[in-house]
């Protein structure tokens, strides 16, 4: 399936561009309450909601009244938090987890 009004080609560019910046902004995190004390408010001035789960964080973009993305984050096997390669993305009601690494959808 191709999302948005663009190429697929386009739509994961950017998907791994926004990956690769959360990537960063977590990579020193070892605590999701730490993450959230001082991200939350910086990633809502974004209008990327932040939401504690039992097992990790969700950061939720709406990109259009049709379009959304959430990546999640976990803790890594070396004890600091780390983005999941699996975007959750919808486009016009169709929601889609694909592996934005591999291409393949789960």
């Amino acid at each position: 399936m191709q999302p948005y009004g663009s190429s697929w080609k386009d739509a994961l560019a950017l998907m791994h561009k926004r990956h690769a910046l959360f990537t960063e902004i977590v990579k020193d995190y070892s605590s999701f309450d730490d993450f959230l004390l001082d991200w939350d408010e910086k990633m809502a001035l974004f209008g990327v909601e932040a939401t504690q789960g039992e097992n990790g964080i969700t950061l939720y973009l709406l990109l259009d009244y049709t379009k959304y993305e959430y990546y999640g984050i976990g803790m890594g096997k070396d004890g600091h938090l780390e983005v999941d390669p699996i975007v959750t993305w919808n486009y016009l009601g169709s929601t889609t987890d694909t592996n934005i690494f591999t291409n393949e959808d789960v």
